[in-house]
């Protein structure tokens, strides 16, 4: 969610959720902290009153105020009513109700999917019940039904990765039977320059190729920086059609 358009620095995206989303983007990685409008435009950690926003690392660097970019979420679907989202929280000192708050004003809850534990919908599915939002969180579960807890059924690759040499599928967060893989391709540190060696065609292509023959799933999401360099829309459209 740190977009360079957004006003933050040294932003890892070019532009925003809706632009993404627009462009093809149904999985969505959001950090969300408590943050204090200092005024002037200026949003800080630590202060009066406190709202949530969604911010990365810092909300002195760039801060979003959930709420609205979560309406602008909802309006993106009310719009494009057979599109299914994924959205992954990083929850950083909010607790569930605190977001569970936040969706309800918004109204996305409105679309919010609950798993069950039992067999996994078709997104043809979700689309027909109208619960075309899967949302998880990274720290905290607990709260509403559809606010998962991420790493019981999200399982991950390793980040943090220098060069294009050292992409593997190793094991990282979650467990070997969750039943969602999240592939996490970028390069440190993150510059465009990066993300044009990263997200090239043939480097997803084998990067996915290795997972499905390491981790023996087909990934369900790859999240990378910068998603308008290279070719991360192409190639997941050709891992979808195989």
């Amino acid at each position: 969610n740190a977009a360079a358009e957004d006003g933050y620095v040294n932003g890892f995206q070019t532009v925003g959720i809706v632009p993404q989303l627009q462009e093809g983007i149904r999985g969505l990685l959001i950090d969300i902290y408590f943050g204090f409008d200092a005024g002037g435009g200026v949003v800080v950690t630590a202060g009066g009153e406190r709202s949530l926003y969604l911010c990365h690392a810092l909300c002195e660097i760039g801060a979003t105020p959930l709420v609205d970019e979560l309406r602008e979420i909802k309006k993106f679907l009310d719009d494009n009513p057979r599109e299914v989202l994924v959205v992954i929280i990083q929850d950083e000192g909010p607790l569930p109700d605190d977001i569970a708050e936040a969706f309800a004003a918004s109204g996305l809850d409105d679309l919010v999917y609950t798993h069950d534990g039992e067999r996994w919908p078709t997104l043809g599915e979700m689309i027909d019940a109208g619960t075309r939002v899967f949302v998880s969180a990274e720290n905290r579960s607990g709260g509403p039904a559809w606010y998962h807890e991420a790493f019981v059924l999200v399982q991950d690759t390793p980040f943090g990765y220098k060069s294009l040499d050292e992409f593997d599928c190793a094991p990282n967060r979650g467990e070997p039977d969750s039943p969602l893989l999240l592939v996490n391709h970028w390069l440190s540190p993150v510059s465009p320059r990066a993300a044009d060696e990263a997200n090239d065609a043939s480097v997803l292509r084998s990067r996915a190729v290795q997972c499905i023959d390491d981790r023996g799933m087909t990934p369900n999401l790859i999240a990378v920086d910068f998603h308008d360099r290279g070719d991360l829309v192409k190639v997941v459209a050709e891992l979808n059609a195989s």
